[in-house]
């Protein structure tokens, strides 16, 4: 799963290091299944710059 931009911001700072995982596997019925699924978090504003800049380089 990949959390960007301001969602991902927001999550961080509502729960700390590790906050978001702690949660999702606290729900007894998603706990084993989210423990397997990777987390990144995307934690900058520029996602818009950071793509055009991939997408320029790659052409």
């Amino acid at each position: 799963m990949n959390l960007a931009g301001g969602i991902a911001q927001k999550i961080a700072r509502r729960t700390g290091a590790g906050g978001l995982m702690t949660a999702f596997n606290a729900r007894r019925t998603q706990a084993e299944p989210t423990r397997r699924v990777p987390v990144q978090g995307l934690m900058t504003g520029r996602q818009g710059l950071l793509g055009a800049a991939l997408i320029a380089l790659q052409r």
